[in-house]
């Protein structure tokens, strides 16, 4: 089975497309949405590497958004390999992106007036690599 009809088994509706990259994806899906007369307010991207994040978290940012034209998470922390946990100021932490749709149609993740939401280290972990997958299950049994 493939990851898309996993998702389908699930009920999830798929959207494949033929695209690499966040911002041509997030553009591709907004722009089928548009076509079928959906037309946002605002707009979630949700980074599949950023499986820690709670509910709170994305409503949180979605809150923020409101108050600007567009939020990010952030961690405070940034992952550095096994000693994945070093403070740095304000790192996007990929987790939870929203942005209002004509920034996305011009090309831009967020706009100039982005707000920003502070997650908490233990659900900022973003999983590019064994390593990184390696640490999350650590957090997850603790």
């Amino acid at each position: 089975d493939s990851v898309a009809d996993i998702a389908r088994n699930y009920g999830v509706e798929v959207l494949v497309h033929p695209h690499k990259g966040s911002l041509p994806v997030w553009q591709y899906v907004l722009k089928n949405y548009e076509n079928q007369n959906y037309k946002p307010f605002l707009s979630v991207l949700l980074q599949v590497t950023s499986p820690l994040r709670s509910s709170e978290d994305i409503d949180s940012t979605i809150k923020l958004a409101f108050k600007g034209d567009s939020a990010i998470s952030v961690s405070g922390v940034k992952q550095l390999g096994i000693d994945y946990l070093s403070p740095v100021p304000e790192p996007e932490n990929g987790a939870v992106y929203v942005s209002r749709p004509a920034l996305i149609r011009q090309g831009y993740i967020v706009g100039e007036r982005v707000k920003v939401y502070h997650m908490s280290a233990s659900t900022s972990i973003d999983i590019d690599t064994e390593e990184d997958f390696k640490i999350a299950e650590r957090m997850l049994a603790k």
